[in-house]
């Protein structure tokens, strides 16, 4: 028994002298830049790219044994300018010297430091990452035979840290002239083992041209790795981006679960939350064909909030749209890679909505789109004490939106609609209204989409007053004038009317009509002319008559600024009313006396009273 524990203390003082020694006989003995045309030689095989290591390899025996790698280098291919498809400053691998006894290799940590990727599109379609082979020969059946059954692995691997440091990435696409850069790229991953979540952390800075982005990535989570079944896990996955374009800036935090099956080629994202400002957005995402052609499914609920802080808060505050209150609702959507094959439905409201100073509220719509065309309809609101519906479509299969809108406003009070629309406008109309409109129209600010602004409508009011004018003063004032008399009709600086009605057509932000109509006590107008939205001109003219003397008809102009034009009536006309009423009276005055004495003194005197003399 002495003898058995002696013989068991030898062997095992062997053993620990052998693991203490065979590190050092390793480093002291064995020039690791042998291994440099081994793995040159395995890389040109495997990639049929050159690859170059400019340093020394040396060894590392603590705290475990492990190899540094100094600057190398990795070729493109041959049709390329750039010569350097990726490069690394500084490499150390390292490996547990007790798992090796146990065909186990179990790194305790593999470091990159400096490592720098140039990935290029050619103008001819060539990209530089696809990797091909040394050798173009066929593979020999044998080989191809017995490379088809798996066996099983000589060593396990588990590699316990990953450390990436002041990495880059330069992406350049010479089709679109596209460039995109990653710099302080840092990668660290811990206390790695299959089948066991572990912590994860990604960062890095990114700039970019056409378009012009800047910009940084945050992401953590807890990351576990099924490799037999190509399954990876991200639970509580955080992830904040910071995204500047121009005077744009969108600071986004999302939250969340992912689990990635590679062999189903799927993802699934539950648990989502993103914030953006202060818009908040919760749901859930599955795609599918993840590595061949993605499609994607999901729905996603839109908690109510202020779009106009939101603008203000990124960086693109509108200065037409005043509010834009309590936006909310939910979507349900699909999409695959193109604009075309996004579908969407869902329901939409907003509390109050204020854009060039005109009020909408209590807005509900329907939305859906399906090939590149965005729906918006049934659309109901609130509107100047009357209602909205209509519905409102957008093509944007185009560089430019394409819009087309059918309204229908009904027993709206037109009045504060004229304030709110032309606050400092001299000329305005009250009533009750109901107007209908079908406009198209193109353009992403307010001035494009007036100045393409087509279309037909029509307006009837009643019970109203045309404000900033009063016909029957004007036509009285002009007559008193001519007669040297006073005026007997008061200036209320507005018509009271019965009724307005017309039509309109609308040509590239210029409103014609042709049919005015406006009735009232003691005149009836007819009006036509053109209102230019896009100079915010009048030229208008109306033409009334007395019911009283309906033979007459009275020209009345409206121009210049929309803002505050000018009125007056055509005199001229009212001078020939008054003419050929005494012109009249003058031949019947004639026939009654005959021809005979006193005829030339008669007629100076008839003469004297046609000129009011």
């Amino acid at each position: 028994m002495k003898r058995f524990l002696k013989y068991t203390g030898v062997v095992l003082g062997v053993i620990v002298l052998l693991v203490v020694l065979l590190p050092i006989l390793l480093v002291t003995f064995v020039n690791p830049n042998q291994l440099k045309p081994l793995i040159i030689n395995q890389v040109k095989t495997s990639t049929g790219r050159e690859l170059t290591i400019d340093g020394d390899l040396s060894w590392t025996i603590y705290p475990s044994l492990g190899v540094k790698i100094g600057h190398m280098e990795l070729s493109n291919p041959p049709n390329f300018t750039q010569k350097t498809f990726a490069e690394i400053e500084r490499a150390t691998i390292s490996v547990k010297l007790i798992p090796l006894l146990h065909h186990q290799i179990e790194s305790d940590g593999i470091t990159l430091d400096g490592m720098k990727l140039y990935l290029i599109k050619q103008a001819n379609g060539k990209n530089n990452w696809e990797m091909g082979t040394a050798s173009s020969h066929p593979v020999s059946e044998s080989v191809s035979a017995s490379s088809s059954t798996p066996t099983p692995a000589a060593f396990g691997l588990a590699v316990s840290n990953i450390t990436v440091s002041n990495a880059a990435v330069s992406w350049q696409n010479e089709q679109t002239q596209q460039v995109f850069d990653i710099t302080q790229f840092e990668l660290q991953a811990k206390n790695i083992e299959l089948l066991k979540p572990f912590p994860f952390k990604m960062s890095f800075q990114f700039t970019g041209r056409n378009p012009a982005v800047s910009g940084s990535i945050l992401l953590t989570s807890n990351v576990t790795v099924d490799l037999a079944d190509q399954l990876y896990t991200l639970n509580d996955l955080r992830l904040a981006a910071k995204d500047q374009q121009g005077e744009k800036h969108f600071d986004t935090a999302i939250t969340g679960d992912v689990v990635t099956n590679l062999n189903r080629q799927t993802m699934t994202i539950t648990n989502l939350t993103g914030h953006v400002a202060n818009l908040t957005l919760t749901g859930a995402v599955d795609i599918s064909k993840l590595l061949t052609q993605p499609y994607t499914v999901g729905h996603l609920l839109i908690q109510p909030f202020d779009a106009k802080e939101w603008l203000r808060a990124t960086g693109q505050d509108a200065a037409a749209l005043q509010t834009l209150k309590n936006v909310g609702g939910h979507v349900n959507f699909s999409a695959g890679t193109t604009l075309q094959s996004v579908n969407l439905q869902g329901d939409m409201s907003v509390e109050e909505i204020r854009a060039s100073n005109v009020q909408v509220s209590s807005v509900k719509v329907r939305t859906q789109m399906t090939n590149g065309i965005l729906t918006l309809a049934p659309m109901t609101a609130a509107f100047y004490q009357g209602t909205l519906q209509g519905e409102t479509k957008i093509d944007l299969n185009h560089p430019v939106p394409q819009i087309r809108t059918d309204a229908n406003l009904a027993n709206v009070q037109i009045e504060p609609l004229m304030v709110d629309v032309a606050k400092r406008s001299k000329l305005t109309l009250a009533g009750t209204g109901n107007i209908n409109l079908q406009v198209s129209t193109s353009g992403t600010d307010a001035d494009a989409i007036i100045r393409n602004l087509n279309g037909t409508g029509h307006v009837s009011l009643t019970n109203g007053a045309l404000k900033g004018i009063d016909i029957p003063y004007l036509i009285d004032n002009a007559t008193s004038l001519l007669k040297h008399q006073a005026p007997t009709h008061a200036n209320t600086n507005q018509t009271p009317f019965g009724s307005l009605t017309g039509s309109m057509n609308i040509h590239n932000g210029v409103v014609a009509n042709n049919d005015l109509l406006l009735d009232t006590s003691l005149t009836q107008t007819q009006g036509h002319g053109q209102i230019d939205l896009v100079q915010q001109q009048i030229n208008y003219q109306l033409e009334t008559i007395w019911k009283q003397n309906p033979d007459i008809t009275i020209p009345i102009s409206i121009s210049g600024n929309l803002s505050n034009p000018s009125m007056k009536v055509d005199a001229s006309e009212v001078v020939r009313k008054m003419a050929r009423e005494r012109l009249e009276k003058v031949k019947s005055e004639i026939q009654e006396q005959g021809i005979g004495p006193g005829l030339r003194l008669r007629r100076r005197e008839i003469l004297n009273n046609l000129l009011n003399r």
